[in-house]
């Protein structure tokens, strides 16, 4: 019986240290991703330029294709003149700046 007890509270004592160390490896992965990802956005802030050129350039930065943000520019999902601009309006085919104001914010919802 008292072996019984004994073998009960050394297995109640490996849970709980099972359950800590599991804990623990969660808390230091999601801190380590948070930082990560802080670290990413502090340095995006400060390299890239107000306007970025075309939209693989800016796929990268959200986190997705070119091909994506030209199919979101064109059914409006991002607004001209608030998301992107044409670098020059009069000309057909002209590149596209986006904001990188409204890149690191739409990054940000992801």
């Amino acid at each position: 019986m008292k072996n019984d007890k004994k073998i009960e509270t050394n297995l109640s004592e490996k849970i709980k240290e099972l359950v800590v160390d599991t804990l623990r490896d969660f808390a230091r992965n999601e801190l380590k991703k948070a930082m990560q990802e802080e670290l990413t956005r502090a340095i995006l802030v400060i390299t890239l330029p107000k306007w970025v050129e075309g939209d693989e350039k800016a796929g990268e930065i959200v986190g997705v294709s070119g091909g994506a943000m030209t199919q979101r520019r064109r059914t409006g999902y991002y607004a001209e003149g608030i998301h992107w601009k044409k670098a020059n309006s009069k000309l057909k085919g002209s590149k596209i700046l986006w904001s990188k104001d409204a890149l690191l914010s739409e990054r940000d919802t992801l």
